[in-house]
């Protein structure tokens, strides 16, 4: 089956409709096709008040794109990995991992009122740091238990509004998803990239995926477009994030890389007020190594830590 034009779905943000060009530049030079895209407003856009827990948090921002793949209304979904739970609706699949981007986190600050000392450690008491994330609220505190947490939802180009409007002290966000909307230039702003080894992103963070039919005549052409190394450590990533039962209320921060061949998956699991955590590391130089998340889960509990995993059936 050959295609003539590709519908690719993807949410209505002025950062995912960027990250859809980019996806469609992709395809249009690997498979020499024309590309629709075609905007959607997930549940997760629609109710921005509210903290993602309230809603549901698995599939809010996914949910309506994988809908309409599984009706045939779209031919590919484009997702941020990180936004998707960790089991794909019956049917679908993931086709092709993008390279990945930035996998940092970063501080955000207005330009006219950045504090002297920008580290996270040294920002004074009752500094007000804004984030949705629950992973980023625990490691703040963590490192700074005086910092004032701000709840802060909407999309990237609502919340740095909300910066700039004084509705909180600091931004903290995905490096990836600045970069990509073109802020890091903007003039009115001061960036803090966070190392990635210092604080932990969450599982997959700057990686996108085209996600598509599992049988959909187009999985072998875009193989092609597939990253090996950035598939290999999102998918391990990702295995510890669903062995945890963990999704976006799960305060679980995650990273990997390959080095000379070698994995090396490290995780921080926190308690949400950052006053309790545990930090896990392990390497193997078998990509396949079946064991390696369940060696970090044997840990936690082997350390006294199992109260920080949640129960399967808690809310």
């Amino acid at each position: 089956m050959s295609f003539e034009k590709i519908r690719l779905g993807t949410r209505s943000s002025r950062l995912a409709m960027i990250q859809a060009e980019y996806a469609a530049g992709l395809l249009k030079d690997s498979l020499k096709v024309d590309v629709e895209i075609v905007a959607f407003e997930t549940k997760g856009d629609q109710v921005a008040d509210r903290p993602l827990r309230e809603i549901g948090s698995k599939g809010v921002f996914t949910r309506e794109l994988e809908e309409a793949l599984l009706s045939g209304d779209l031919d590919l979904a484009l997702h941020c990995l990180k936004d998707m739970p960790t089991q794909e609706p019956k049917g679908l699949s993931v086709l092709a991992h993008l390279p990945r981007g930035p996998v940092e986190d970063c501080l955000v600050f207005a330009k006219d009122k950045a504090p002297r000392a920008c580290l996270i450690e040294y920002l004074p008491q009752g500094f007000r740091v804004g984030t949705s994330a629950v992973r980023r609220r625990a490691q703040l505190l963590l490192k700074n238990p005086g910092l004032e947490i701000v709840d802060m939802r909407g999309n990237l180009d609502t919340r740095m509004k909300k910066l700039l409007d004084g509705q909180c002290d600091a931004l903290c966000l995905a490096l990836a998803g600045l970069e990509r909307a073109g802020f890091l230039t903007d003039e009115r702003i001061q960036v803090l990239t966070l190392s990635e080894r210092d604080f932990l992103p969450c599982a997959a963070q700057g990686v996108l995926v085209l996600q598509g039919a599992s049988k959909s005549p187009l999985k072998r052409k875009l193989k092609k477009l597939s990253d090996a190394t950035t598939e290999t450590c999102a998918g391990f990533e990702r295995q510890l994030l669903a062995r945890f039962e963990g999704g976006c209320s799960l305060p679980l921060a995650v990273f990997s890389e390959l080095v000379d061949g070698e994995l090396i998956l490290k995780a921080l699991l926190m308690s949400e007020d950052g006053r309790d955590s545990i930090t896990l590391s392990e390497a193997t130089r078998d990509l396949g190594d079946p064991n390696l998340v369940d060696n970090m889960l044997a840990e936690v509990k082997q350390r006294g830590k199992s109260h920080l995993i949640p129960r399967p059936d808690a809310p």
